[in-house]
């Protein structure tokens, strides 16, 4: 067992250098609207992760696998992550004072954003895909050494994405306004990348 939940940390750590969409929306929630926020976002995300994991163990994930319908959600997420990228670029948002109380969002919307944002990125589903086969070929479908892997998995990616928002957090404060607009268009560049790319592999391969 011990050696199941060691594995899902390695693959844990794998995750979190990986830098995807949802890194740039989490440090940009992290930076613009506080902690707080960016943590219940992350529970989102965390819970998209899940999902996807159960949606892959139980076999339903075929579905997804199959040409004529990984096409198709190759062209949905890249076009939703586009239009992400291209508002958080042309946003008008201004850095608010650190000190200053803030307007604080419902939970159940932000954990709701980071739920959908994190599947909008069709990549998410097809490494969760393969990840939980090769796992569940390894330890011969035992359900139990198969929880503890991935358990030991998001415990890592969300211990590593708290930190990241944390920093992200305390850099706020040494920010000007102008390198706070640089940061929110450069996250939109990068979303807008990300969704690129997809939307390329969807139409060219």
């Amino acid at each position: 067992m011990f050696s199941a939940f060691f594995n899902g940390i390695l693959l844990g750590l794998l995750l979190s250098i990986l830098i995807g969409p949802v890194f740039f929306m989490l440090i940009k929630t992290s930076i613009n609207d506080g902690f707080r926020d960016a943590m219940f976002l992350e529970a989102g995300i965390f819970l998209s992760d899940i999902f996807c994991i159960g949606l892959s163990y139980f076999g339903l994930a075929q579905l997804f696998v199959q040409p004529r319908y990984e096409k198709i959600i190759l062209l949905v997420g890249g076009i939703i992550l586009l239009i992400f990228g291209i508002t958080t670029y042309l946003s008008k948002k201004q850095m608010a004072d650190p000190d200053a109380p803030t307007k604080k969002t419902p939970v159940h919307q932000l954990m709701l954003k980071g739920f959908f944002f994190n599947l909008t990125n069709p990549s998410v589903i097809l490494f969760w895909i393969g990840a939980v086969g090769l796992t569940v070929t390894q330890y011969k479908n035992n359900s139990l050494e198969v929880g503890i892997y991935f358990f030991g998995t998001l415990l890592t990616v969300t211990i590593i994405d708290v930190l990241k928002a944390l920093l992200a957090v305390k850099i706020k404060r040494l920010l000007t306004p102008s390198l706070f607009v640089k940061i929110t268009k450069l996250s939109g560049l990068a979303i807008i990348a990300f969704g690129g790319v997809i939307l390329f592999k969807a139409l060219f391969y």
